[in-house]
């Protein structure tokens, strides 16, 4: 988190103000008073000589409109007028301090005071408000919420940090998604890497970072043939090819998945043409393809469509190759009837 927070000052801020939330019952005043009216508010507290006229004067000097957002409070709160807070931390900084008149202090009502007090609850002090946190978190506009995220990532469920990344910057999606499980995770950035412009598919694959390229590829294929494959060409999962590239065996494995998701999918067309191109080049090292091939072929010359020997070669049980989207089963039970 800290790489982040160093590209990104303002978050760092928040992050400041989460972490003092995390670790403690609030700050000494004196962060945020100068010494001269903090003297004040101290001779005034303990004095209680807040109801006399001449200190209300005072008071009143102390409001002005020169003064700070504090000082306005502390005028308010030594008026015996109720304050709505919009900063819990400072909240729980004037209670630490002036503990008499907690009872003037409201509570704000908008998202990020609530948010900063679930985080003070679920982390300072221990209680299980992560269903709130869960129902709350998702109104955090998205240049804040995934500092939230890296304080409160570890308890919140799957479905909400999917939802999170959908609405981050390209550049934090990754710290955002390593509280996924890495399966969860590599399909998410490659949902994302196939749906944006071709201008921003190169910024999601960089902000990734390191890559391990073997559950880059099984997830683009996985996400590539889960919806709407009938709509794309092979030239265009090329083109992705040429951002993360690959040495030849493993190009060959990734071909052999895409073979893979044709099949499952019933796109011949497609498969019989990427087949051609691509037999001579190591592909199909157990022949099932190549079954499948032959069958198609004789059906253009004769009409009819013999799969048994393809099917005889999917029961065989053929392990599942390393990016294949589907099992060798899975494809059984798609042709059999």
């Amino acid at each position: 988190m800290d790489w982040y927070l160093k590209k990104y000052p303002d978050a760092k801020t928040l992050a400041a103000k989460l972490s003092k939330l995390a670790l403690s019952d609030g700050v000494d005043v004196s962060e945020y008073l100068d010494p001269e009216n903090l003297e004040l508010a101290d001779h005034i507290y303990t004095g209680r000589l807040y109801r006399s006229r001449d200190v209300r004067k005072v008071l009143r000097r102390i409001a002005g409109k020169e003064s700070s957002r504090v000082e306005r409070i502390m005028y308010e709160m030594f008026c015996k007028r109720k304050i709505v807070f919009d900063n819990y931390l400072l909240k729980l900084s004037f209670v630490r301090r002036f503990g008499r008149f907690k009872r003037f202090f409201v509570d704000g009502k908008e998202v990020e005071y609530k948010m900063q007090m679930m985080v003070h609850r679920q982390l300072y002090l221990g209680e299980d408000v992560t269903k709130e946190i869960e129902k709350e978190i998702m109104k955090i506009p998205g240049e804040k919420v995934w500092v939230y995220v890296g304080f409160l990532g570890g308890s919140l469920s799957r479905d909400v940090i999917m939802r999170i990344m959908d609405c981050v910057d390209i550049e934090v999606k990754p710290f955002v998604g390593s509280f996924l499980s890495m399966e969860d995770y590599y399909n998410k950035m490659c949902y994302a890497v196939l749906k944006s412009p071709f201008s921003e598919k190169e910024r999601i694959v960089s902000s990734m970072g390191t890559l391990d390229k073997a559950q880059f590829y099984k997830a683009m294929l996985h996400v590539w043939f889960s919806e709407g494959a009938e709509k794309r060409k092979f030239i265009d999962f090329v083109e992705l090819m040429r951002l993360v590239k690959v040495g030849r065996s493993m190009k060959m494995e990734i071909i052999n998945g895409y073979l893979n998701g044709l099949v499952y999918h019933r796109m011949l067309e497609e498969f019989v043409k990427l087949f051609e191109y691509v037999r001579r080049a190591g592909v199909d090292e157990d022949k099932v393809f190549g079954r499948l091939y032959s069958a198609i072929r004789k059906y253009k010359k004769g009409g009819r469509l013999e799969l048994s020997g393809f099917l005889d070669r999917c029961k065989e049980g053929r392990r599942k190759g390393l990016f294949s989207p589907y099992s060798w089963e899975d494809i059984y039970d798609v042709y059999k009837e």
